[in-house]
């Protein structure tokens, strides 16, 4: 769990110091299809106070946001299948118009695509980690046993 705390730091400076458009949330969007637990909830939460300092915005504005995309496909993630790429597509596009509507006071149709061109790599990057680190934390309790 300490991994996915140090790759939203290292996404947070990483997306305000180059990237145009929330890294943030394409990892929210695709760590939420992958992991169903309620604690990963709490790292949703944090990463958006992370943001907020960062990016010198309200504290909070961007974890209540992240907790409920979060959240939201937790619970769509049990209907429909999650890893569907046309499903992450629909989700990303969805909260990408409603963050740049939230916080930007507007709507950048550029930042929406861009959103949705780069959401399915980091979602199979991210599955990718995922996968690695779900293998090693059963190698090493097959080892403890």
């Amino acid at each position: 769990m300490f991994f996915w705390y140090f790759l939203f730091a290292i996404t947070a400076f990483l997306q305000t110091a180059v990237m145009p458009f929330d890294l943030l949330l394409l990892l929210v969007i695709s760590l939420s299809c992958l992991e169903k637990s309620p604690k990963i909830l709490l790292l949703f939460f944090f990463a958006g106070l992370l943001n907020d300092l960062i990016t010198l915005r309200v504290l909070g504005q961007s974890s209540v946001f992240y907790l409920l995309i979060g959240f939201i496909i937790m619970l769509y993630g049990q209907k429909f299948r999650s890893h569907n790429p046309l499903f992450i597509l629909t989700v990303t596009i969805f909260s990408a118009i409603l963050e740049n509507w939230l916080q930007n006071a507007g709507f950048s149709p550029g930042l929406v695509i861009m959103e949705a061109i780069a959401v399915l790599p980091v979602f199979y990057l991210t599955r990718l980690l995922f996968e690695n680190t779900q293998r090693r934390n059963s190698k090493q309790l097959k080892l403890k046993l």
